[in-house]
Formats: C-alpha cells, sequence, structure tokens
C-alpha cells in the first residue's frame, strides 16, 4: 500500500478555499501594505540640478 493516499479533487479544494478564506485579512496581496511600511513607496519631493 502506498503511503500517498488518494482524495477527492472537490474536498481538496473546499480545504484549500477555507485555508486562503481564513488568511485574507492577513494577506498583503488582498488587504494592501500600509504607506508607512511599503518599502516600495516612491520618494516624495526631489531636486532638478541643472
Amino acid at each position: 500500500m502506498s503511503k500517498w493516499s488518494r482524495l477527492k479533487v472537490s474536498k481538496c479544494c473546499e480545504e484549500v478555499r477555507d485555508y486562503v478564506e481564513e488568511r485574507s485579512g492577513e494577506d498583503p496581496l488582498v488587504k494592501g501594505i500600509p504607506e508607512d511600511k511599503n518599502p516600495f513607496k516612491e520618494l516624495k519631493g526631489g531636486c532638478v540640478i541643472s
């Protein structure tokens, strides 16, 4: 007997969906990144030297 058990796709999909929905509040792709903690935020202002 194999150590891997087979599961129905419908059951696995339900479990994956539940897992994702439970953690969606913590997900920055769903919730967004606060402006003060965003490392990719464009810097304001600038200087042009001519």
